[in-house]
């Protein structure tokens, strides 16, 4: 029996945390009772080395702006693998889902994994008013987040009765205690693309904040992800730190996993996060967390399981930050303890493919 055909939209397929999600996905073993291709609207498909050799990674080299020529070539591509199901993510992707329909394609899946369009907010009237039309034409329409189903539903205008959760899935690692460390130094790894909204001049300033209150604390960073940011992130390290050589920027690398086990803690510094891998994957890892309560951070962790700091604030980044350091052990091994159960318990990645999958095949 042939097995149908799942094409997966979205708008670069480089390394980031949404890639890493279609990654685990579509690797996984249990949703192989479907096929899967990734079509990617920008040259960027970087991080296809993830993905089993089976798959094919296709880039429609879409122009900036409204392209029709990338419209065609996507109905070329819908009718060459037979698509039966259409599964796109985010705002850029969403209005190909009407190419889809005259393709012929019969089931149709959006992910939310960040408010949409060109607003941080995600306010933006002309960019809603379009998703919502063409949410009739979606079966099923996923958030991953609390604060994303209220901003789908409330402020997009999206029919209830299509809106359904389906949270991240990570690999769930073996648990390990923290290792004991000298107190008066932390090494600190921040994962994500280089982008404004991922905010690395805030944790640049926290950095700073402890230079100033608490320099007896030698604090080290390392700064996995490449982008647009970079000269200004680099520029900042000049103008901001006394010891810029504390911060080490890595750029992308394949494994990210290595350097958030090898880590004392994840830092987050971002403005607005749904339900971000990173910090999944830190729980994972049993490596402890400090992030701010952005976007739907505080929906899958609490105080219980991360030290969470005052979102757009840097002094409470950094505040965050020397907590752990001062943080009795029996204290930081309990608290990442908590964090693997939550992690292992609700947010593991078969659980995550059983749905998509069941998504797709009934």
């Amino acid at each position: 029996m042939t097995k149908e055909c799942v094409v997966h939209l979205t708008q670069s397929f480089g390394c980031g945390g949404l890639e890493r999600v279609i990654a685990n996905l579509i690797s996984h073993p249990d949703s192989q009772r479907v096929n899967h291709v990734v079509v990617s609207l920008s040259d960027d498909t970087s991080f296809k080395y993830a993905l089993p050799d089976n798959v094919d990674v296709v880039s429609v080299n879409k122009k900036p702006g409204k392209d029709f020529g990338a419209h065609f070539r996507i109905f070329k591509l819908l009718k060459k693998y037979r698509a039966a199901t259409l599964h796109t993510y985010n705002f850029g992707t969403i209005e190909y889902h009407l190419i889809a329909k005259l393709a012929g394609v019969r089931k149709h899946v959006h992910a939310d994994h960040g408010l949409g369009g060109d607003h941080p907010e995600g306010k933006n009237a002309k960019h809603n008013a379009f998703r919502r039309l063409i949410s009739h034409i979606i079966d099923n329409y996923i958030v991953v987040s609390d604060d994303l189903k209220k901003w789908v539903t409330e402020v997009v205008g999206v029919n209830k009765e299509k809106v359904r959760f389906v949270f991240n899935g990570v690999e769930i690692h073996p648990h390990e205690a923290p290792k004991p460390r000298h107190r008066k130094q932390l090494n600190t790894v921040i994962v994500g693309r280089l982008a404004k909204v991922k905010n690395h001049i805030r944790l640049i300033e926290a950095l700073s904040h402890i230079e100033r209150t608490h320099p007896e604390l030698t604090v080290n960073c390392t700064i996995v992800g490449e982008g647009a940011e970079r000269g200004a992130i680099e520029q900042a390290l000049k103008s901001k730190l006394t010891h810029p050589n504390r911060v080490t920027l890595a750029g992308h690398q394949s494994d990210v996993n290595t350097f958030i086990r090898k880590a004392d803690a994840l830092i987050l510094s971002s403005d607005y996060e749904a339900m971000p891998m990173t910090v999944l994957e830190a729980m994972s890892l049993s490596t402890p967390v400090v992030c701010p309560k952005v976007g739907g951070v505080e929906d899958f962790i609490t105080i219980n399981e991360a030290i969470l700091t005052e979102k757009h604030d840097a002094q409470s980044l950094a505040e965050g930050i020397i907590k752990l350091t001062s943080m009795p052990y029996d204290d930081e091994v309990a608290m990442v303890e908590r964090a693997h159960q939550k992690v292992s318990r609700e947010y593991g990645l078969d659980k995550m493919v059983k749905t998509y999958t069941d998504m797709y095949t009934n």
